[in-house]
C-alpha cells in the first residue's frame, strides 16, 4: 500500500548514504521526492535513475545556500503545508548521548537539531503539523567508510554488542522509520 500516495517530500543531503535511504524510502511508500544535494550531482541523479526505474517519482535539485530563498529548512517547508498539517523528520543522532571524544562540533549540530525538533513540535502542534527527531546508532555508510572516520573494529564492536539486534543500522533502515512517521498511521 501506498501510504504516501499524492505527497510531496523534500530530502535534504539525498545523493548519498542515510539521505538517499530516506528518499527511495519515501518514494517505496508512494511520494513524489525532490533529492536535494549540496554537491554531488551525480549522486543525487542516480538516486533519482534508481526511484524513477522502480517507478517512483523524483528531481534532484541543488539549492544556492547563498541564496536564502533557495534554502530548503522547516520555516519554508512550514509555509507550503495545507490546513491539514504535515511532518518534519530531523536527522539527529544517537551519540548526542555517548559524549564521544573528538567529535564536538559534529554532536553540537545534532544537539541543536533535537532541541529545535521539540521547541518546533510545540509552536507547530496547533497547525497540525508533527516533528520528530530520528536519532540513529551506529550506520556504517560510505560516507562514513570514505572519509576515513570508520571507528575502529573494537568500537564497533562494542556497539553491536550494545544494540538489542546486535548490528549496525543501515540507511534503508532510517528510510523505513522516516516513511512510517511521515504517514498517517503516525499521527
Amino acid at each position: 500500500m501506498k501510504t504516501l500516495a499524492r505527497k510531496i517530500a523534500i530530502v535534504t543531503g539525498a545523493s548519498k548514504d542515510i539521505g538517499a535511504g530516506i528518499a527511495k524510502s519515501l518514494a517505496e511508500a508512494g511520494a513524489s521526492v525532490v533529492v536535494n544535494y549540496a554537491t554531488d550531482r551525480l549522486g543525487a541523479e542516480a538516486v533519482v535513475a534508481q526511484i524513477t526505474e522502480a517507478g517512483g517519482r523524483a528531481v534532484a535539485v541543488q539549492p544556492h545556500v547563498g541564496k536564502n530563498e533557495d534554502v530548503l529548512a522547516s520555516r519554508d517547508a512550514v509555509n507550503s503545508f495545507s490546513e491539514d498539517g504535515g511532518s518534519i523528520i530531523n536527522i539527529g543522532s544517537l551519540g548526542t548521548k555517548l559524549n564521544l571524544p573528538a567529535s564536538v562540533v559534529y554532536m553540537a549540530a545534532k544537539g541543536a537539531v533535537e532541541s529545535i525538533t521539540l521547541v518546533l513540535a510545540n509552536e507547530l502542534e496547533p497547525r497540525k503539523i508533527r516533528l520528530n527527531s530520528v536519532n540513529p546508532g551506529l550506520i556504517l555508510t560510505e560516507g562514513v567508510v570514505s572519509s576515513g572516520l570508520t571507528p575502529d573494529i573494537d568500537f564497533v564492536a562494542k556497539m553491536i554488542e550494545k544494540t538489542p539486534l546486535g548490528s549496525t543500522g543501515t540507511p534503508q533502515d532510517v528510510g523505513y522509520l522516516v516513511a512510517f512517521l511521515t504517514s498517517d498511521a503516525a499521527s
